[in-house]
């Protein structure tokens, strides 16, 4: 009991132990931009470079640790929306 809530509490706190916990060990920049506390952020990055994981990653953390913040999956198709939002409710079930 008290450890599932200590290890809550580091993921409130470090976005990256929160990842790792979801089943994903970030890369260095992904690690960066988790633990970056700027309200925009500008990614450069190749295809398949984890761009849409790590967005995830920081819309689910900031839906669970921020009570009454909204959060938005926005991308140019339907299509795309629809798998952030899996990739999403996939990283939920995990954590």
């Amino acid at each position: 009991m008290i450890g599932a809530l200590v290890s809550d509490l580091v993921a409130a706190i470090d976005p990256v132990v929160f990842a790792i916990q979801a089943g994903i060990e970030p890369d260095p920049w992904q690690a960066d931009v988790l633990r970056s506390d700027s309200s925009r952020v500008l990614l450069n990055c190749s295809r398949q470079s984890g761009k849409s994981t790590t967005t995830a990653l920081m819309a689910l953390h900031r839906a669970i640790y921020s009570p009454g913040s909204l959060v938005l999956l926005l991308s140019p198709s339907l299509r795309q929306s629809a798998e952030l939002f899996r990739t999403v409710a996939r990283f939920y079930a995990a954590a």
